[in-house]
């Protein structure tokens, strides 16, 4: 039954797709740099490159510093998830604490990266979400499924530059605790 000599050839292992996500309810926070595909255009691209990752660093780090789960980083952007592995009481207003530490944090990589205009801006929304390790034996990624992601991204889109806009979701979590002010509704593309 085997597919190689067992006696003069070493097993060969076939990749397994393997999904072991759970449902949670959780906040995620999107954040990306504004601009970035003309800025890349019109810096110096090692300069650029040494800029979005230390961007990413900080960005990590502002997340992690709150107990929050970076999820991917998703070109000059990142995905983070509040309610995963670990679940607080308060996992929306630790996105929005990370939200405001990201921003904060560019004020330094804008003096370290002098050429490099850096701008970014962060959407949260908090809602049902598939979360977990995703992927085969060779690769697994924290993979999160489901329309709170997409609303996330799509609430960004909707933020100004160095602010955080957060969804009616999330904002009926946190009102006791945050100022906000009202953007108003909007239509997001792709979302019913």
């Amino acid at each position: 039954r085997a597919k190689f000599c067992p006696e003069c050839a070493p097993p060969v292992h076939r990749a397994v797709a393997q999904v072991s996500g759970e449902r949670r309810q959780a906040t995620v926070l999107f954040a990306a740099l504004v601009d970035s595909t003309l800025t890349s255009q019109q810096v110096d691209a090692e300069d650029f490159a040494a800029a979005v990752l230390a961007y990413q660093e900080m960005g990590r780090r502002a997340i992690v510093e709150v107990e929050g789960h970076l999820a991917n980083y998703l070109g000059d952007g990142l995905l983070g998830v509040f309610g995963y592995p670990r679940i607080h009481e308060d996992d929306a207003l630790r996105a929005i604490r990370a939200a405001l530490r990201l921003l904060d944090g560019l004020e330094e990589l804008r003096r370290q990266f002098p050429t490099v205009p850096l701008a970014a801006r962060v959407g949260i929304h908090s809602g049902l979400i598939v979360v977990g390790e995703m992927g085969s034996a060779e690769r697994s990624d924290t993979s999160v499924f489901g329309d709170t992601p997409n609303i996330a991204a799509r609430v960004e889109g909707f933020a100004a530059a160095g602010t955080v806009a957060i969804s009616q979701a999330t904002f009926e979590l946190v009102e006791r605790y945050v100022t906000a002010e009202d953007l108003g509704r909007h239509e997001l593309k792709g979302v019913i």
